[in-house]
């Protein structure tokens, strides 16, 4: 040891950083603090004897411009204690994310619509939060990122930097919101001689949402999940949707009050004129309990308020139809 030199350390290191997003090179663009890429930095600097067994490589100070790494070992049996210090040297440097982010770039459009209607709020506030927590997890990719939102009156438009991403996304949009993908390619420059492309994902959403009504076959059916093309009947049974037809939005539902009832025969009262009709008994129900009436092709369905309840569109069902219904009986 008093021959030779067992360490050797270069006491200047360069620590490159994003001025946009902060994050740190090293080895790549990564997200990190200052403390943890000095030492990566200084133990690349840093060469020893292959005898030498290090125990402790820490950073004892750091200034602006300058620090100590402390280091601790033993070789040959004898302890050895270090401290090394080195000037820092910090240079900004846009990371290839911010560059592209910046820029406007984008590889792919997430296109999100609806079938025949427009997206509801709650829609589009979980889509938004899917396509966050996609870029959350992806953070070390440069094209993670989204260059714009287009609001518009038939959807939303999400401008995605990378297309295995923008991928991802409308797979996790369509398995949690349902509805269908379709994909198209559009030519947006050449590179080394090949073309390069955008791809467009559309993901639309079903004509039908939970709460709304369906003709499915000879069954009439309030939708239960849209996603998984679930209904119920007006007894309260479950049913697969095959080929369901919207024929009621659920905030065109309407509540009345049953009349009379036998055993195969309900009376309710009509929200349009408050006149006495039948309509199949399908579910247990008594004389006064409140219903939600349904006509469609001059046939009458009438659905135990407990549907309402359980699928959610209680606060869209028309609210002056049930005060007139209430009048009436």
């Amino acid at each position: 040891m008093e021959r030779e030199e067992i360490i050797e350390f270069k006491p200047y290191l360069e620590v490159k950083y994003c001025p946009k997003c902060g994050r740190f090179y090293s080895k790549g663009w990564v997200e990190s603090d200052l403390e943890e890429i000095v030492l990566d930095k200084a133990a690349e600097n840093m060469k020893h004897d292959p005898a030498f067994r290090v125990r402790a490589f820490e950073l004892k100070e750091l200034g602006e411009n300058n620090g100590i790494v402390l280091l601790e070992g033993s070789f040959l049996g004898k302890d050895v204690v270090r401290e090394l210090p080195f000037e820092l040297r910090r240079k900004g440097e846009v990371c290839d994310r911010c560059s592209r982010f910046y820029g406007g770039y984008f590889e792919s459009i997430i296109q999100l619509r609806a079938d025949g209607r427009e997206l509801e709020k709650d829609e589009i506030s979980r889509a938004k939060e899917l396509v966050d927590e996609a870029i959350q997890r992806e953070k070390d990719n440069p094209g993670a990122f989204v260059s714009k939102v287009e609001v518009r009156k038939e959807g939303i438009d999400f401008y995605i930097g990378s297309r295995n991403l923008a991928k991802k996304i409308s797979r996790r949009i369509e398995e949690e919101l349902g509805g269908k993908i379709t994909e198209s390619k559009k030519i947006s420059g050449r590179k080394d001689g090949r073309d390069l492309f955008r791809t467009t994902y559309s993901v639309r959403l079903k004509a039908y949402r939970k709460g709304d009504v369906v003709r499915d076959g000879d069954r009439v059916l309030i939708v239960t999940n849209p996603i998984k093309d679930k209904g119920v009947d007006a007894s309260g049974r479950s049913f697969a949707l095959k080929e369901p037809v919207l024929i009621k939005r659920r905030e065109d539902l309407q509540q009345t009050v049953v009349v009379d009832v036998d055993e195969s025969v309900i009376e309710v009262l009509r929200p349009a004129d408050q006149k006495p009709v039948q309509a199949e008994k399908h579910a247990d129900m008594r004389i006064g309990d409140t219903a939600i009436y349904l006509e469609e092709n001059g046939a009458v369905y009438v659905f135990p308020i407990w549907i309402k309840g359980d699928y959610g569109h209680e606060k869209q069902i028309n609210k002056k139809s049930n005060k007139s219904s209430k009048r009436g009986s």
